[in-house]
């Protein structure tokens, strides 16, 4: 049986020649949660230069076609969420959840994520 996070990566694009099913859908969070985050960063970052290593991208007079965009989204409500996001305070009060701020850098014709950062809310 393959790990995982191969089976993720397989389910998500067959990129890897493996064939597997996954045992279930929580599998792929549990296996996430054991890993932990600087795993799961690891294997963004190959992933997404193996990806655009084989793509074959439009240039624009040579330049590669790039674009900035950021996203918000709640979060677990548990203690370490809250602790590291923080929840924000509206005119309504505080959030009832812990509100995560995320920037992407893509490339713009094939919408390939080259790079991520994320951080509270209160990050501008």
């Amino acid at each position: 049986m393959c790990s995982e996070w191969r089976c993720t990566v397989a389910k998500m694009s067959g990129a890897l020649p493996i064939k597997c099913k996954l045992r279930s859908p929580s599998a792929v969070v549990q296996g996430r949660q054991r890993l932990g985050s600087e795993a799961m960063r690891q294997v963004f970052h190959q992933t997404q230069r193996l990806w655009h290593q084989d793509a074959e991208h439009p240039r624009w007079c040579g330049l590669q076609l790039l674009g900035v965009d950021g996203v918000v989204w709640r979060a677990p409500d548990t203690a370490e969420n809250t602790e590291a996001f923080t929840k924000p305070i509206t005119t309504a009060g505080e959030s009832a959840w812990p509100m995560v701020r995320m920037v992407c850098q893509m490339e713009l014709t094939s919408h390939l994520l080259i790079g991520a950062a994320m951080d509270k809310y209160s990050t501008n």
